[in-house]
């Protein structure tokens, strides 16, 4: 009998490293162009380097923003934002992180 490709229990190991959060609150606040409010956000997907968020709305590629997510500091660039339900998702390529607690 032939063994599957992926074995019960390996799948987490074997998986893309981009997870969807457990926390999933986010404060996003643009730096350039400068707007001095911080907005809702919903981190829907992390991996090494980039992000998803659904915002309430559009954010223009290149804007770049300031994310507040788990105790972090996140600086990045908005790199794509589509509609979606109640929304938009924007793709945000990072460029720093830094520790805040």
């Amino acid at each position: 009998m032939a063994e599957p490709d992926h074995p019960a229990g390996s799948n987490d190991e074997r998986s893309s490293e981009s997870r969807p959060p457990k926390e999933p609150q986010a404060k996003i606040k643009l730096l350039n162009p400068l707007e001095p409010t911080e907005r809702a956000a919903r981190v829907i997907e992390m991996s090494p380097g980039a992000m998803k968020l659904h915002v309430a709305a559009m954010l223009l590629p290149g804007t770049l923003v300031q994310i507040r997510y788990q105790g972090k500091l996140l600086m990045g660039e908005v790199s794509s934002c589509e509609p979606a339900p109640a929304g938009f998702v924007a793709g945000v390529r990072l460029q720093d992180i830094f520790e805040t607690g």
